[in-house]
């Protein structure tokens, strides 16, 4: 977020913040992944209180919400998975466990920081690739549970947390990591079914992820957002895009009509001249003009 701060203030009377967001978010996920078209017009909220309300209450699963059970992962995931289920309900999507599938393979990017989450590690062994490893890992690694008491490591306020790592071959730890709630969609049929399709095809996930992905960024702008090739490159909001536009438009006439002029004074000339050469070539020696010495004598008799 620090990295779009520049730009934001720069941009400020251009494009929205969250708009700016939308846009940073689907570039990245073009670093490997589906082009996503990212639709502008979102109006950023001057107050919290302001904002648009959503179809889902609450936040996301934190460790907070996870049920205090002392070494219970089924009954972790299955309260993960309720939750989930829920809660991706209200969003409207048409079919809310497909979305949940495809979704969920977001997190092929990046990685868990203790200072934010009391977590700690990625999800993939490259953490800057958009890519379906993340359901291959989920549907054939081996998971061992980690308890990791953050107060005693990290003096964070996020207390003891969970989570699952990877096991080498060995049964040595890996270097990655699994969440409760991203196994808990192992547990239903619908999804796993999904899970174990996008570890085989890349592309298939690729084209649900975008499908998903573009419903959930244009949650409650729907028929106010509009592409930057259309409505958005005439608005004063995406001034700099429609600058552009002109000024390709006009270098382009411009140098069309200096290309059409070019062309016809070099047919006009070259014909004239042509012509005039022709003309000349047919005069005989008594209607051929006579060298400047032959009048000189003419004139002095």
């Amino acid at each position: 977020m620090e990295d779009l701060e520049g730009i934001r203030k720069q941009f400020r009377t251009v494009i929205s913040v969250s708009d700016l967001w939308v846009l940073a978010a689907n570039t990245a996920i073009k670093w490997g992944g589906p082009h996503i078209v990212t639709r502008f017009g979102r109006i950023d909220a001057s107050e919290p209180d302001d904002g648009i309300e959503t179809f889902a209450d609450g936040p996301l699963p934190s460790e907070e919400q996870e049920p205090d059970v002392e070494n219970d992962r089924d009954t972790r995931e299955l309260l993960e998975l309720d939750y989930l289920l829920d809660f991706f309900g209200k969003f409207g999507f048409d079919d809310p466990k497909h979305a949940l599938a495809a979704l969920v393979g977001g997190h092929t990017f990046g990685k868990c920081e203790m200072e934010n989450s009391g977590l700690n590690g990625p999800w993939t062994s490259d953490a800057i690739s958009f890519d379906n490893d993340f359901y291959v890992i989920l549907t054939t690694a081996t998971l061992s549970e980690q308890e990791i008491d953050n107060v005693a490591l990290n003096n964070t306020p996020f207390g003891t947390t969970h989570q699952l790592n990877t096991l080498a071959d060995d049964q040595t730890p890996g270097n990655t990591l699994m969440l409760y709630s991203d196994v808990a969609i192992l547990r239903d049929p619908q999804m796993k079914d999904l899970a174990e399709q996008y570890a085989n095809d890349q592309e298939l996930w690729f084209e649900d992820f975008a499908d998903y992905w573009g419903q959930l960024m244009e949650l409650a702008w729907e028929g106010v957002l509009v592409e930057p090739t259309t409505e958005v490159a005439t608005s004063k909001r995406c001034w700099f895009l429609k600058v552009g536009g002109v000024s390709f438009g006009i270098g382009f006439a411009i140098g069309f009509v200096v290309m059409l002029l070019g062309a016809i004074i070099y047919f006009c000339f070259c014909q004239r001249k042509n012509t005039q050469g022709d003309n000349y070539a047919r005069l005989d020696d008594r209607e051929r003009p006579r060298k400047g010495s032959e009048l000189v004598g003419i004139s002095g008799k």
